[in-house]
């Protein structure tokens, strides 16, 4: 409670509290001095009630007797003597601190989605279209569609997993590869504990994915005898740090493709250009042998021993 003057003459106890007013000091507080520098505006506003002797609204921030910034909500109305006259207001400080941050969160969190669901829409309409104007063959297109649709699925599942922070690039290469699963005997992965980042983890993820799915239909994994191998490991090189190889061995003699097909624009437009990669894919007469150097983003852990 205020006088005519907005000179506070009560605080509950939980206000005292709030900022260390004894009750016999409170005609002495001044709850301006505890306002938060870039909210001091609030004053006018209740200036202006005290004088049109109206009710007033406000949330600002106030110094607490911990030395912390609360958000407030207030929320106070005049008061009048028997005979009318104006002494003073009345009103209720809320603590909406946890709320406002809560909200920032949400709000911070439904941009977040926006943009990703923005981006992995981008990413299918692109995979369809390089399915679909490619393949001649409607079941092998739609074949070809869902695996990778299962692929970006699967990399999703991972980013999720670590709040979309980053991926383990160990258990990418393990799960779109499905090493200890069908693929136990047939793809062998071994490296450092790198950590990337969503774009990369995405990137990789379908890329691994167009090479497994080509080295079962023309390369290694097409027979019996053949094995894959992929490694990563630190580079030399302080721009890509990152190298990741893949080598095929034990299959049919390899030649170059007669046209390029998704996996070789995957690789190099997604790898090569929007990640600031490099890719090389050498098509040795013993297999396949495809590597890949990426920077890793500094924004996330990269490489642990």
């Amino acid at each position: 409670m205020s006088d005519a003057n907005g000179k506070c003459i009560h605080l509950n106890q939980m206000l005292r509290e709030f900022w260390g007013v004894s009750e016999q000091n409170v005609h002495e507080f001044d709850w301006v001095d505890t306002l938060h520098p870039e909210d001091r505006g609030a004053v006018v506003g209740v200036s202006s009630a005290l004088k049109k002797r109206c009710s007033f609204e406000l949330k600002a921030r106030y110094l607490d007797t911990k030395g912390r910034y609360r958000m407030l909500d207030t929320r106070a109305h005049p008061r009048f003597s028997a005979s009318g006259e104006f002494v003073g207001m009345i009103g209720a400080n809320v603590d909406v601190t946890e709320r406002d941050e809560a909200e920032r969160a949400r709000d911070l969190l439904v941009d977040e989605l926006n943009h990703r669901v923005k981006n992995t829409l981008s990413i299918v309409q692109a995979i369809a279209h390089q399915t679909f104007r490619k393949n001649a063959d409607p079941v092998e297109a739609r074949h070809a569609f869902e695996g990778r649709l299962i692929a970006l699925g699967q990399a999703h599942d991972l980013l999720t997993e670590k709040n979309w922070e980053n991926a383990s690039l160990g258990q990418l290469a393990e799960v779109t590869l499905d090493t200890k699963g069908a693929n136990a005997d047939l793809i062998s992965i071994t490296g450092p504990s790198v950590l990337l980042a969503p774009k990369q983890a995405v990137s990789i993820a379908m890329a691994l994915h167009e090479l497994c799915t080509n080295a079962r239909k023309y390369g290694a994994l097409s027979e019996d005898e053949g094995r894959v191998r992929l490694d990563w490991s630190k580079a030399d090189d302080a721009r890509a740090p990152l190298c990741i190889v893949w080598r095929e061995s034990g299959g049919p003699p390899v030649s170059p493709p007669a046209r390029r097909g998704f996996g070789s624009t995957l690789l190099e437009r997604t790898l090569a250009h929007d990640l600031d990669g490099e890719v090389s894919v050498e098509f040795e007469p013993e297999g396949l042998l495809c590597r890949i150097a990426l920077p890793l983003d500094s924004s996330v852990v990269g490489i642990r021993s």
